[in-house]
């Protein structure tokens, strides 16, 4: 289940970074998404600690507390650019793929380029472009609504109509960015000690001030000075260990030129004697052509390795009192694990960005889309692998997608998964039940508005909070409601989508 669509809860303290902030942990941080939107929009991408918090100009270390960031812009998936991640099951927001001049024939992953590399999964269907839109947030929009009450919600009863391509070089920046999520590894499959989403930190991103998300102001200044168009940030952090956290990225840069002085300049931008947040340079063991920076008074590490046109990054946060000279190494496995899952990765340059497609598998259009101010970085079209980065039991959630064939992600006001067929996304829709009624005991099951066959609803009395997960076809759906009558229109709205 998606973290913004099922578990909002569980809000503990961490002291890893100076500027942390209590986490958010579940499948999605749904309900929290509109309010940070103003303050993302302000910042130019991402809210964080440490661009707001941190102090003296040192790379502060990203945020661990899980909060989420949002964009009011909104884009879709594209199939061109780059080979997909081994392994990745096929369809991506930014998803992996050939080229849309690349010729593609079936191969044993899935479709394959005419090089023989997998690509993502032909589409069944699609949304069909429509033309005059030139923003994200028309894009969005479907031509199809019927009614805009109960506080400005759409209730659409067909798929939405997107342009074909990216609108904007943000647009296309974020599905770029997308498609990069799926060659990382999600923090839990390298170590199965963080499993705790920190929804902050699990984000796409666009240019240089996107790195508000995991630095200081002198980090974001060398982003945006060498030129980073895009990125994609991922963490996890120790249930058992609360102040104990791994976060993951990788920042996209025009050349390798460019990323090999970026991963020089960034980790010497981060060097601070500030008695508050002291952070010196430190050699890795196992990685002689990385930087690294340790912070013994708030017990973290910090890498960084160019590799090709990537930035890669590792923030790694231990225990209060901790003493974290002994993990070095293990920061240069992270930075290796890195380079392996990205080798594949070629990312499209910065002037070909509009030509990414927004949803070349029709499953954003089939995603009930937010209402209007309400986007975050989350809506689009993902990969089954990509989107993992967003559920909150990615060993459960995983597992549940390879057995299902989860192929395609639409994410709007509701979640929407391509499954191989119907069996599969019944399989899909049960899982999510089973890890919010474990994850939220507060939430018990109620009969579905109409009692509509298929569909399981569950209600949160003291919060006030409904949730509806089902299968229609192929594809599962989640969502939560505010209210009943939301519950009700919404659950026939996307059951009608479905079935268009």
């Amino acid at each position: 289940m998606s973290q913004r669509s099922r578990r909002h809860g569980s809000t503990a303290p961490s002291t890893a970074p100076r500027t942390a902030r209590p986490a958010v942990s579940g499948r999605r941080r749904w309900l929290l998404a509109p309010v940070l939107a103003a303050a993302v929009l302000a910042s130019g991408c991402a809210t964080t600690v440490a661009g707001v918090a941190q102090q003296g100009g040192a790379v502060a270390g990203p945020d661990t507390s899980g909060s989420t960031t949002s964009e009011s812009t909104t884009s879709g998936s594209d199939t061109s650019g780059s080979t997909p991640p081994p392994g990745a099951s096929e369809v991506d927001p930014a998803p992996v793929g050939p080229s849309p001049s690349a010729s593609t024939e079936t191969g044993p992953t899935g479709p394959a380029t005419s090089s023989g590399a997998p690509g993502p999964a032909q589409p069944s269907s699609g949304s069909a472009p429509s033309s005059g839109e030139s923003t994200p947030n028309s894009a969005a929009l479907s031509t199809d609504q019927p009614e805009t009450s109960n506080g400005g919600i759409y209730y659409p009863t067909k798929p939405q109509q997107f342009v074909e391509l990216a609108p904007s070089e943000n647009t296309g920046m974020l599905i770029q960015s997308r498609t990069l999520a799926g060659y990382l590894p999600v923090p839990t499959a390298l170590d199965p000690q963080y499993t705790d989403v920190l929804s902050l930190n699990v984000l796409p991103m666009r240019g240089g001030d996107s790195l508000t998300a995991l630095l200081d102001k002198p980090g974001v200044a060398v982003g945006t000075k060498l030129g980073m168009y895009g990125g994609f940030s991922t963490g996890r952090r120790s249930v058992k260990k609360k102040d104990s956290s791994l976060i993951l990225a990788a920042l996209i840069f025009p050349s390798p030129d460019a990323a090999g002085k970026a991963a020089k300049a960034l980790a010497e931008a981060g060097v601070s004697d500030d008695p508050d947040l002291p952070y010196k340079a430190v050699k890795l063991p196992n990685q002689p052509k990385g930087f690294g920076l340790q912070n013994p008074k708030t017990p973290s590490l910090q890498g960084f390795l160019a590799s090709g046109s990537l930035v890669l990054y590792v923030y790694l946060a231990g225990e209060r009192g901790e003493n974290m000279t002994p993990k070095l190494p293990a920061v240069g496995s992270y930075l290796a694990a890195l380079q392996k899952s990205t080798a594949s990765f070629k990312p499209v340059p910065k002037a070909k960005l509009k030509t990414l497609k927004l949803d070349p598998d029709g499953a954003y259009a089939r995603a009930l889309p937010n209402k209007k101010g309400d986007g975050t970085v989350y809506d689009g079209a993902w990969s089954a692998k990509a989107f993992l980065h967003a559920m909150g039991d990615y060993k459960a959630d995983s597992e549940v997608f390879e057995q299902a064939k989860v192929d395609a992600v639409g994410s709007g006001r509701s979640t929407v998964y391509r499954a191989k067929d119907h069996a599969g996304a019944a399989l899909v829709s049960a899982q999510f039940v089973r890890d919010l009624t474990a994850s939220k005991p507060g939430y018990s099951p109620m009969a579905a508005p109409g009692g509509m066959e298929g569909v399981s609803c569950l209600r949160n009395t003291l919060e006030a909070k409904f949730y509806c997960t089902g299968a229609v076809g192929r594809y599962a759906f989640e969502y939560h409601a505010e209210d009943s009558e939301d519950l009700q229109r919404s659950l026939q709205s996307q059951v009608a989508v479905l079935s268009a």
